[in-house]
């Protein structure tokens, strides 16, 4: 291998160039630096349209995670919620369901006082429909006797007369 140092015309970079050669050169090395500056900004921009395609995918998953998260917490929120409602209408429900039971037990103890009511009030019927025969036989008697001693008396008062 030769050495760096050791070509020939190293120094003297185009000594043996034409002014036109040096130009056509120049103009390769131009077009050549121009095509290599064009497909590394092609590369680039290449670069750029797949992170930014990665970006938007990752950005697209990311934001499904973070609606999944969200709803998750959502949901044990609304589900907290719901618990607690639940529980209040239970509480309520109870409350309602005890006011009945006691009218309910009030209203019984009301229904087993008017039906003694009801019996004592249909014993003293009975007793005294079981007495109006005697009362009236009595009365019929007491009326039969005074008809008696008034028709006594009249006749009497006739046979005096």
């Amino acid at each position: 291998m030769p050495k760096k140092g050791s070509r020939k015309g190293a120094g003297a970079k185009g000594s043996g160039m034409t002014e036109e050669d040096r130009v056509l050169l120049l103009q390769q090395r131009a077009e050549a630096e121009k095509e290599m500056a064009k497909r590394k900004e092609e590369m680039l921009t290449q670069f750029l349209k797949d992170k930014l395609q990665k970006e938007e995918k990752n950005t697209a998953v990311n934001l499904h995670k973070l609606t999944q998260q969200w709803r998750t917490v959502l949901r044990q929120t609304r589900g907290t919620e719901l618990r607690r409602e639940i529980e209040i209408i239970r509480q309520t429900f109870e409350r309602v369901l005890d006011r009945k039971d006691s009218v309910m037990k009030s209203l019984v103890g009301d229904l087993n006082e008017a039906e003694q009511q009801f019996g004592q009030a249909l014993r003293s019927h009975l007793h005294c429909v079981d007495r109006l025969p005697a009362l009236q036989t009595s009365r019929l008697t007491f009326f039969q006797q005074q008809w008696q001693n008034n028709l006594q008396e009249l006749g009497a008062e006739f046979s005096t007369e």
